[in-house]
């Protein structure tokens, strides 16, 4: 899926920002953008629709979506794409660059993957982490003397000395960040509606539509005015829209707040999904480089896709752990019964047939028990009790759909 992805989405980019003349450059980038925006409301809604269909336990069934899309790109791409390609160089393919950058990218992805970002010193120091950051820190001089002697090398050294190409990389990562936070909506929107599992995926579409607004509207707002501002308000839609959710949404949580906050993040989306940032790298490199340097580009968002949600689901494990002492403190630690009717008369009574010669022998062995006491319940919900949970609660439970 990564190999195929990642041949598809550079070159779609590199072959509009290519083949458009500068002036209209941000306009076909943002059509890019786009795209990319809406196919991020059919994949969602078509993830939603697959699981109503066939049932959640059938969450395999998702995966075969690719296959009609990935058949009608070979066969449309064959047809109507022309093969566009530098005739001029021939140099060799950076065999070893490529193989010395696919194992640092591999090693620092499993190692920050690891990570514990809220027990940082601890995780750093096991095995599932060090040692890849280790082998990634070595890597760098080797990638780096290789890349020097390449004829033509898979990452130009000179992305890292240019201050403008490094801004941008650096930018291309955030965005990356800020990109996954797409895979919690779906939870989201199902936890502040009371939806159904499954059917959260319906709510990116709004995510996806402003997205799909945003980037053509913001390619032509570049074209005018340059990518910095362009970038910034996009920045400022998605921060606007994380505090709108935060503070507003999950207080008043409704299919209003929820729209409004998924509208500003789709809108931040749009803005910064790719196009300010393909456009900066673009202008930045020779037009021979296209490719290469989109590639580049997406490689750098890809770290950031792949460690954000290390960060994001540590933040929810977190909070998650400490809902649970919440949860218990809330919990009562005891209930006060009504008192029972008639307690000191029965209670009297029994002692009476007790105290009666002809009762006691037949009494003697019978244990009445305080009826006086039961007025107080004490509930111990610590590991160590042995209180057991009915089973028909304990199946309730497990087999809710909203926690």
């Amino acid at each position: 899926q990564a190999i195929g992805g990642g041949g598809i989405v550079p070159i779609a980019t590199a072959e509009f920002g290519t083949t458009f003349p500068p002036e209209k450059r941000g306009m076909a980038l943002g059509l890019v953008g786009g795209v990319y925006g809406i196919a991020n409301v059919f994949g969602a809604s078509a993830g939603s629709a697959i699981l109503d269909l066939f049932g959640a336990a059938n969450w395999k069934y998702i995966f075969f979506i690719n296959i009609p899309i990935s058949l009608f790109i070979i066969i449309v791409g064959f047809a109507v794409l022309k093969n566009t390609r530098d005739t001029e160089n021939r140099s060799k393919i950076d065999v070893w660059g490529i193989l010395s950058l696919t194992i640092m990218i591999l090693a620092l992805l499993y190692g920050l993957k690891n990570l514990d970002f809220f027990d940082f010193g601890a995780s750093v120091a096991t095995t599932g982490v060090y040692p890849y950051l280790l082998v990634f820190a070595a890597l760098i001089p080797v990638f780096i003397f290789i890349e020097k002697r390449a004829e033509d090398p898979v990452i130009s050294l000179k992305y890292f000395t240019d201050r403008n190409i490094l801004v941008t990389l650096v930018l291309s990562t955030v965005s990356g960040f800020v990109m996954m936070g797409v895979i919690f909506v779906p939870q989201f929107s199902e936890n502040c509606l009371k939806l159904s599992t499954g059917s959260g995926g319906y709510l990116v579409i709004i995510l996806g539509l402003f997205a799909g607004i945003g980037a053509p509207v913001s390619g032509k707002l570049i074209d005018r005015f340059g990518p910095k501002i362009i970038l910034a308000f996009g920045f400022a839609c998605s921060i606007a829209g994380a505090l709108f959710m935060m503070f507003v949404t999950t207080a008043s949580p409704s299919m209003l707040t929820v729209m409004v906050g998924l509208a500003l993040s789709g809108l931040g989306m749009g803005f910064t999904m790719g196009t300010p940032v393909n456009y900066m790298m673009l202008a930045n490199t020779d037009p021979r480089q296209s490719n290469s340097a989109l590639a580049t580009l997406s490689l750098v968002r890809s770290i950031g896709t792949a460690v954000a949600p290390a960060i994001m689901v540590g933040f929810i494990a977190n909070a998650g752990m400490a809902a649970q002492s919440d949860i218990m403190a809330l919990l009562p630690k005891q209930i006060d019964m009504p008192s029972l009717p008639y307690v000191q008369e029965v209670t009297a009574s029994i002692d009476e047939l007790k105290s009666n010669p002809q009762m006691a022998d037949k009494l003697k062995d019978m244990e009445m028990p305080d009826l006086a006491a039961m007025e107080t319940v004490n509930i111990d919900m610590n590991a160590n009790s042995n209180f057991e949970m009915p089973p028909e609660l304990l199946t309730l439970m497990q087999s809710s759909d909203v926690t």
